[in-house]
């Protein structure tokens, strides 16, 4: 039977949530957008039991109950996640990796530049600051119009619904998981457009493109929150090595971690292992 035992914690305003175990390595994970760090309960107690991972999960500033909701920044949320991997240490002694899922693939990716993190996995995400899709949003939100808009009254005010962003129904391939997430009541329903924006405009210290730390990206071969596997490697392929695209075949499934529980599992665990063994 599967423990649900979790502590909870603060560390530097960010509430956050911990597995405990003593395996081999930890994991530190990056929720998707709208989402929040309690929200992966099934999936991180399960991988805890299984294979004795010390798992940690964390509500990103403006999700969850970390800062104000809505109130999104990418350049904030990267200094936290700095703060808190410099914090865990403390706490435990095992080599951290990120997991970012969807959204939080983001912030898994730019973590691979903090000391003190391992290597990073990202689950069903095309955000990865310095590649494509992010420097076309880029061109976007720094033009002279597009920044005169943001910083206007109406810009200020304009907040985007989560709900018409991802409409879980049609893209999660998975009516049980859909419903998990629209009945949670901790999901964020809007984000400030300045928010979304400063996705666009955020620099990591080093560029992916020079990244020596292992790096796993697992994807459903159907997911149609990604545009295609085309645009899943054309973004993924801006990350230095060592790095490892796996594509779960035949599925549809956006959160392959809650929808194929002990399959995504299995791939994570092997995967840690083999890294620290290089």
């Amino acid at each position: 039977m599967q423990s649900m035992i979790r502590q909870e914690f603060e560390i530097a305003d960010v509430q956050g949530y911990r597995y405990p175990a003593n395996g081999a390595y930890s994991l530190l994970l990056c929720h998707g957008f709208g989402g929040h760090g309690g929200m992966y309960d099934k999936w991180a107690s399960f991988h805890r039991d299984r294979y004795q991972a010390d798992i940690w999960s964390w509500d990103m500033p403006g999700f969850g109950r970390t800062g104000t909701r809505g109130h999104f920044d990418a350049s904030d949320t990267y200094l936290a996640l700095t703060r808190l991997v410099a914090e865990i240490p403390s706490r435990q002694d095992k080599p951290l990796f990120l997991l970012g899922s969807s959204f939080g693939v983001f912030v898994a990716s730019a973590g691979l530049c903090i000391d003190g993190v391992f290597g990073a996995i990202g689950q069903a995400g095309v955000l990865i600051p310095g590649a494509p899709l992010l420097n076309m949003m880029r061109v976007l939100y720094t033009s002279p119009p597009m920044h005169a808009f943001l910083t206007s009254p109406i810009g200020q005010a304009c907040w985007i619904n989560t709900d018409e962003v991802n409409n879980a129904d049609e893209n999660y391939g998975d009516p049980a998981v859909a419903a998990h997430m629209k009945n949670d009541p901790d999901r964020l329903q809007a984000m400030k457009l300045g928010g979304f924006a400063s996705l666009a405009r955020f620099d990591p210290p080093q560029p992916l493109s020079a990244n020596t730390k292992p790096f796993l990206m697992v994807v459903a071969e159907f997911d149609r929150m990604l545009g295609g596997l085309e645009a899943v490697r054309t973004n993924f392929s801006f990350v230095g090595g060592p790095t490892t695209l796996l594509i779960r075949e035949g599925s549809n499934r956006h959160q392959i971690m809650l929808s194929e529980t002990e399959w995504f599992s299995e791939q994570v665990d092997g995967w840690c292992r083999a890294s620290l063994q290089r």
